[in-house]
């Protein structure tokens, strides 16, 4: 058959920045991204580089933590052993 059981046969993820995944069927493990921290840092950033036109402004990485929200689309594997 080529269909699948959530969560039973399938685990299912979506990455989400809205909160209608909590209300599908069955409901939607997702991961949440850190939007707000990621706008502010960009702004800080635009900030920076509009203040360095000359080209002096510092290039740097940064790193964001999504959250994981486990809801009932996803099981544990199964054990194999």
């Amino acid at each position: 058959s080529s269909h699948r059981m959530v969560p039973d046969q399938l685990s299912v993820v979506a990455v989400s920045l809205k909160k209608k995944a909590a209300h599908t069927v069955p409901p939607l493990t997702t991961l949440r991204m850190p939007i707000g921290e990621m706008v502010g840092a960009g702004v800080r950033h635009a900030i920076d580089l509009a203040r360095h036109a000359d080209g002096n402004g510092q290039s740097r990485i940064e790193v964001f933590s999504p959250t994981l929200v486990v809801r009932e689309s996803t099981a544990p594997p199964p054990d194999r052993s």
